[in-house]
């Protein structure tokens, strides 16, 4: 699992919704020659998969993409705001990775399409803590670990894209 251990400024955010990369979040500048990035990935890796793109030496968030996802549920809205909610963006504790460009670890992915945003999960813990990050939320159980996100202010058009995308 990843763990929030700390959070900085919120970072510009770049999301995209496409047919062949249903989602794709990129979150500031950065350089890869001069850090590289690395991935931790989960999902069961055939119908299911999240990268989640990660500063080698900073921890910072780099980038969220969502290449496939057979786990999809229309709701009217995955879950009451019944958490905290702070402003920022997360560094991120790597817990159980070697010196690795990608760390896998097998999980269950959902995805929640709701009015104006969705939800992306991939841990059954109950969500205490919540990120902000301008549109994209980061949900955080009561022991810091990132289990979903949600990206928020989502246009009809974006999310016909989606649901093309993951059907």
């Amino acid at each position: 699992m990843l763990k929030v251990f700390k959070h900085e400024e919120p970072k510009k955010e770049n999301i995209e919704f496409d047919i062949y990369t249903p989602l794709n979040i990129e979150f500031g500048v950065w350089n890869i020659s001069k850090e590289p990035t690395i991935y931790w990935r989960t999902g069961d890796f055939r119908g299911s998969l999240i990268e989640i793109g990660i500063g080698k030496h900073k921890n910072d968030i780099r980038s969220i993409t969502l290449p496939i996802c057979k786990n999809v549920y229309e709701v009217d809205n995955y879950c009451e705001n019944n958490f905290n909610i702070f402003k920022g963006s997360p560094i991120l504790e790597l817990q159980n990775i070697n010196d690795e460009i990608y760390t896998d670890e097998k999980g269950t992915l959902k995805v929640y399409i709701e009015s104006k945003s969705v939800s992306i999960i991939f841990s059954e813990n109950k969500i205490s803590d919540c990120l902000q990050n301008d549109n994209v939320y980061f949900y955080l159980d009561a022991n810091k670990s990132l289990v979903g996100l949600r990206v928020n202010n989502i246009s009809n058009e974006n999310k016909a894209i989606l649901k093309q995308a993951l059907a």
